[in-house]
């Protein structure tokens, strides 16, 4: 980060770049407290965090679901699998028109959009997991008269959720790329909003002030993410370090 401030403070600096399209960084610094000072930053971020919540949860409660029947249901991987293959290609910003005719401006839009941005990766890594549980765990369940939802909870899941978390993290963090793009658009709030009105007005820093901002929450999320996977699997990596001291 040091170095890329530097570089960015080098090309202000040497005019590589009108100062017009490309504020010092400073400039943005002195920006975003002003705007942590007067709130305004915070209104737009708590609104985008708001729609990335509720369009995550959503593709959690369905991608999550989704992947368990696929990988425990032929019938429902035979009848699903297609379906996900066809639309997993289309981006998700390819949507927003459409999702603008069906929910116009506001949360609705962006809710699709992102949870269209976090279902694919949610069921395919659950899937993945599901189908990679080993056949002798199935095995020694099935011999301990472990089945139905007791099979899900106390073999399928903890063995998936390996796979399942790593889903959420890419879910999450495309996610919160795809509120950017919709905010561009179909909101009157938000990050995305907050870029695109600056834009408009020539108003760079503040441009660069959604930017970092976007950037800031993005790590801080992605930090969130791995440090709740690698309490929830702590178990995986004690594990593996039995079996490594074992050997």
């Amino acid at each position: 980060p040091a170095i890329l401030v530097a570089v960015w403070q080098f090309v202000v600096s040497a005019e590589i770049v009108d100062r017009l399209f490309l504020s010092a960084p400073k400039d943005v610094a002195v920006q975003m407290w002003e705007m942590i000072l007067d709130g305004s930053l915070w209104e737009h971020l708590a609104a985008s965090l708001i729609r990335v919540i509720g369009g995550f949860l959503l593709a959690c409660a369905i991608g999550i679901g989704l992947g368990l029947l696929m990988g425990r249901l032929t019938v429902i991987r035979v009848l699903v699998a297609p379906v996900l293959e066809l639309l997993r290609p289309i981006s998700p910003v390819a949507w927003i028109p459409l999702a603008m005719l069906w929910f116009g401006l506001g949360n609705g839009t962006a809710w699709f959009v992102i949870f269209l941005a976090a279902f694919f990766p949610i069921v395919t890594s659950t899937y993945k997991g599901v189908t990679s549980v080993s056949v002798n765990d199935l095995r020694a369940a099935a011999c301990c008269g472990i089945n139905g939802f007791a099979l899900a909870r106390k073999v399928i899941l903890p063995s998936a959720l390996p796979d399942i978390m790593a889903g959420l993290r890419i879910g999450l963090g495309i996610g919160f790329m795809a509120v950017i793009a919709a905010e561009l658009v179909a909101a009157q709030s938000g990050l995305g909003y907050l870029i695109e009105r600056s834009r408009q007005m020539f108003d760079t820093q503040t441009v660069l002030v959604g930017m970092v901002t976007v950037g800031i929450v993005g790590l801080v999320i992605n930090t969130l993410m791995a440090a709740i996977e690698r309490s929830l699997t702590a178990w995986r990596q004690a594990g593996s370090t039995h079996q490594g001291g074992g050997r």
